[in-house]
């Protein structure tokens, strides 16, 4: 998005382009609240590079920025369900301690769906990853995998 933001001007004038290809003016309108004199035909050029900066500073920008705060809070957002599913999508690269925490988390965030016994299930599917399923696999494989195994009846919350 930052490059988007330092390629104002190609941007501008591959509008212009299309915009001209498509018989649509290309010539920038800035709205006055006052009355204008007169311009001579030597300020019309200053007037449209006025025009330009004012669209990008008051459109291009205030959307490239409503975008960028957007795409951060999604981020945020699924790096916060990412953490709270930390015990099954980083069920090899934790501690413990960290699975026993994070796993009651999950728990106390899903009371409806979950219960205590998927902390027993998880620290057992730690335990035994390793001998069991390939070292490569993400969380929906393993799944995969457990049923292929048909050891849901032992992970059946996992």
């Amino acid at each position: 998005m930052q490059l988007l933001r330092e390629r104002w001007l190609s941007l501008l004038s591959e509008a212009k382009h299309v915009a001209g290809n498509l018989e649509i003016p290309t010539v920038l309108k800035t709205q006055r609240s006052r009355q204008r004199q007169k311009k001579q035909h030597t300020e019309l050029g200053s007037e449209d590079q006025e025009s330009e900066e004012d669209f990008k500073v008051n459109v291009f920008f205030v959307a490239l920025e409503s975008v960028i705060s957007e795409l951060n809070q999604r981020f945020n957002s699924m790096e916060n369900v990412c953490s709270l599913f930390a015990p099954i999508l980083k069920l090899r690269a934790i501690s413990d301690e960290e699975l026993v925490t994070s796993t009651e988390n999950l728990i106390s965030k899903y009371p409806e769906d979950l219960t205590v016994s998927l902390l027993s299930e998880i620290q057992h599917l730690h335990k035994v990853f390793d001998d069991t399923f390939a070292s490569s696999l993400g969380p929906l494989d393993l799944l995969k995998s457990i049923y292929k195994l048909q050891l849901e009846g032992i992970f059946g919350e996992v």
